[in-house]
């Protein structure tokens, strides 16, 4: 259903016309520009309905024309706010039919509720066992762990080390479970799959490498800390991940189409930056995971013209983001699997407040300019809804370096011994099919660890 309400500016007194899509979202801000070029700032909320911190709901409808027409949801991109000509322009489809008549609408849902459900029931949760598993407080996290995902689908194991690390590992992986990203995951972790079975010793040489630089732990609490950051946000950008099922050209429809009425550009233009930065310093694991994969060496790298990188190790001293941003061209299989938005233009423009997001072109605040920091009279213009995108985009890719660290740290313990008190068909191909090199009878205890017969574990047809 779509409500109808006028809305006047705190500020130059303008009556713009909002109309409301009531959707599935219970909650979420709702932003956009004012012709006289201030952003009107409110929210909706189930409990409260919608209300604005500089901007009055007016109970009477004006006679004039509005100043502006705004199309908002929670749920969805919208047509863009536009400054009416004629009464019949107040007329047009809902946000909902606009929506659908481009969306693969029962695919969307599921994506959608699915996020929902996450942010409403897991990411707080998730927030505090990152916190009490980097803290150390191993007793309250079992605790936290068995009392929150207690569900058989969870499949949580808590009884020693090992399976305390799996958990955490899995509870944060699971947003990335989602009807459309998990694809992404799976990928890596059939590559993974591969990497134990064809390229074992070299993968295993490439983890020396990585160990010895010191960064899985570190890479690991940066994307658990920054994808709680981006839950914390959620709400301003429910609307964008419509992008992904709608039928029609994604680029064009990026490009000013549709707009976005949930955030502004300064609301989450920081997520830009530290998801970019965050991709640049940890795109070295991807690259030296394809060397394995593809060349079984994981120093040897494909050169790029204008960079004296000659092997895995140079990578691992680049410090220029967008340099190494530029590994992503010429990556195998696992880099392929990264998204290509990034663009060290727009993060050196944002890091240098070099941009205008202001009243361009009539856009009313739904697209940016990004100067050249070297050369002003050179830019580049970004609608709102594209970076919201490219933002999605990234924070997915999270779940890519989330996965395949999780698999080289398992992979670290199994050779340390340190083993879980259940065994998978990975755990199985990391403990290398020992009974090639000695007979193993089925009532022996299996070779891992477990404590269980072998006929039982490793040894199960």
């Amino acid at each position: 259903m779509q409500a109808n309400y006028y809305i006047k500016c705190d500020i130059c007194g303008a009556v713009n016309n909002l109309k409301y899509q009531m959707g599935f979202s219970t909650r979420h801000p709702i932003k956009f520009k004012c012709t006289c070029g201030v952003s009107l700032r409110g929210e909706f909320s189930k409990k409260n309905g919608i209300s604005f911190e500089n901007a009055q709901l007016m109970n009477n409808k004006s006679d004039k024309l509005p100043a502006l027409v705004v199309y908002s949801s929670g749920d969805f991109l919208t047509m863009p706010p536009f400054i009416p000509t004629d009464i019949t322009q107040l007329f047009m489809p809902s946000s909902f039919i606009y929506a659908t008549m481009y969306l693969n609408y029962d695919e969307f849902r599921k994506e959608f509720s699915f996020i929902v459900n996450y942010r409403d029931k897991f990411h707080r949760i998730n927030r505090a066992i990152n916190e009490l598993y980097f803290s150390g407080n191993k007793t309250l996290l079992v605790e936290t762990i068995n009392k929150n995902f207690n569900d058989p689908i969870f499949n949580l194991q808590t009884n020693n080390d090992t399976d305390i690390f799996k958990s955490v590992a899995k509870i944060n992986q699971f947003q990335f479970l989602n009807s459309k990203e998990s694809d992404a995951v799976m990928k890596i972790t059939s590559l993974y799959h591969k990497a134990v079975s064809e390229k074992r010793t070299e993968l295993e040489n490439y983890l020396s490498f990585l160990k010895k630089l010191n960064y899985l732990e570190k890479w690991k609490r940066r994307i658990y800390n920054l994808c709680d950051t981006v839950y914390d946000n959620i709400d301003l950008l429910i609307p964008i991940i419509s992008v992904d099922f709608y039928k029609g050209d994604k680029e064009k429809m990026l490009d000013g189409s549709f707009a976005i009425t949930t955030t502004s550009f300064e609301d989450i233009k920081q997520l830009y930056v530290d998801l970019y930065e965050l991709i640049a310093d940890i795109l070295i694991l991807l690259v030296g995971f394809d060397n394995v994969l593809e060349c079984g060496d994981h120093e040897k790298i494909k050169p790029i013209v204008g960079l004296k990188v000659n092997s895995l190790s140079d990578m691992a001293n680049m410090r220029n983001k967008g340099n190494i941003i530029k590994f992503l061209d010429n990556g195998g299989e696992a880099c392929e699997l990264v998204c290509k938005c990034m663009s060290p233009d727009i993060r050196n423009s944002i890091g240098h407040y070099d941009y205008d997001s202001e009243e361009i072109a009539n856009s009313l605040g739904q697209r940016i300019k990004f100067y050249n920091v070297n050369n002003k009279d050179e830019f580049e213009e970004k609608t709102l809804t594209k970076i919201c995108y490219d933002i999605w985009q990234m924070y997915n890719c999270m779940g890519i370096f989330g996965e395949l660290i999780y698999r080289l740290e398992l992979h670290s313990r199994v050779l340390e011994g340190q083993h879980p008190s259940e065994c998978n068909d990975l755990y199985k191909a990391i403990v290398g099919i020992q009974e090639k090199k000695k007979k193993i009878y089925p009532n022996d205890k299996c070779p891992c660890g477990s404590g269980l017969k072998y006929k039982k574990c490793c040894g199960k047809k």
